[in-house]
C-alpha cells in the first residue's frame, strides 16, 4: 500500500488504484460514488510564516481531523502538498455536500496550537465534489472535483462547490442535477 510518510494517509498513487476499483464496483452494483477534494487555502503562507515544521504539524492534524470526520468505509488520500481527497462509496452528491460541509466546518473551527511557541493558527479550506457519472473515468471524476474546488477557491466563500457533468452552470435549485444543455 502506498502511504504518505508525513500524514500516514494513503497517497496519490493509492488513490489512482483505489479509484479504478471503486468505479468498477459502483458501476457493477449501481450505487453512487462521490469524490471530495479539499484544498487548505493559503496554506503556503503558514509554512512561509511559521516554518515547514509547523506546516507539517498542521498537515498531520488535518489528517487526524479528516480521519475522525469521515465514515470508516471512506478513504482519505493526501493528493498534493495541501490537497486531500476523500473517496466516498455509496454517497450521492447531496450526501457528499453534507459530509463536505461537516469537514469544512471542523477544519475551520479547529485552532492549531504549536507547543512551546504559543502560535495559534486557524485555516480555511475549499472543497469540491463530483459524483460518478456513466461517462466518467478516474481522471474525469477528479478533474471535475478539482474544477469545483478551484471555482470555490476563487470565489472565496464558505460554500462547498459541486461540479456538474459538463462543468458548466449548475441548476441553482438543485445543485446535484446533471447539466444536460449539450446543444
Amino acid at each position: 500500500m502506498h502511504i504518505d510518510q508525513l500524514t500516514g494517509l494513503r497517497n496519490r498513487r493509492a488513490l489512482e488504484t483505489d479509484l479504478q476499483k471503486e468505479i468498477a464496483r459502483a458501476r457493477r452494483y449501481q450505487f453512487p460514488l462521490s469524490v471530495i477534494m479539499i484544498n487548505l487555502d493559503k496554506f503556503r503562507e503558514v509554512s512561509d510564516s511559521y516554518g515547514h515544521k509547523i506546516g507539517d504539524e498542521v498537515l498531520q492534524k488535518v489528517a487526524e481531523i479528516l480521519r475522525r470526520t469521515v465514515r470508516e468505509v471512506d478513504c482519505i488520500y493526501r493528493y498534493g502538498d495541501e490537497k486531500f481527497v476523500v473517496l466516498t462509496p455509496h454517497i450521492s452528491c447531496v450526501d457528499g455536500i453534507t459530509l463536505a460541509e461537516r469537514i469544512r466546518k471542523k477544519l475551520e473551527r479547529h485552532i492549531f496550537t504549536v507547543r512551546r511557541r504559543g502560535y495559534r493558527l486557524m485555516i480555511k479550506a475549499s472543497l469540491g465534489i463530483s459524483e460518478l457519472d456513466i461517462r466518467d473515468t478516474p481522471a474525469t471524476l477528479l478533474i471535475r472535483a478539482n474544477r469545483a474546488l478551484y471555482r470555490k477557491t476563487s470565489e472565496g466563500n464558505k460554500v462547498v462547490a459541486l461540479c456538474s457533468i459538463d462543468s458548466g452552470p449548475m441548476d441553482t435549485k438543485n445543485p446535484c442535477s446533471k447539466n444536460t444543455s449539450d446543444a
